[in-house]
């Protein structure tokens, strides 16, 4: 199973050099989920990484329910990738749909 261990060491190995918070926070996946989701909000040049690594993810057949979770709650908000003006990968759009689409409709 793909899980907060295997998360976090993909992670810090990935965007450890990048974004150091995810290295001190090592084994806590909100926190290292909120590091990246910050990332991207401030604009980072891994943005796209970012994006391409979450949404891997969740192709992921092994991948673990909290891994989704943390996805749902820690990641970036379906409003904030409109006002960065960034287009959501399609799984990671259909998860925050999924959980948060009705309290976004207008």
């Amino acid at each position: 199973m793909y899980g907060t261990s295997e998360f976090s060491k993909d992670v810090i190995e990935k965007f450890g050099e990048d974004i150091p918070f995810v290295v001190e926070d090592e084994n806590l996946l909100h926190p290292q989920m909120g590091f990246l989701a910050c990332a991207i909000e401030e604009e980072s040049p891994r943005t796209s990484d970012i994006l391409s690594f979450v949404e891997s993810l969740l192709v992921r057949e092994d991948l673990h329910p909290e891994i989704e979770n943390a996805i749902v709650i820690s990641f970036v908000e379906l409003d904030k990738f409109k006002e960065l003006s960034l287009s959501i990968p399609p799984r990671i759009n259909n998860i925050l749909q999924k959980w948060h689409g009705d309290a976004n409709a207008t």
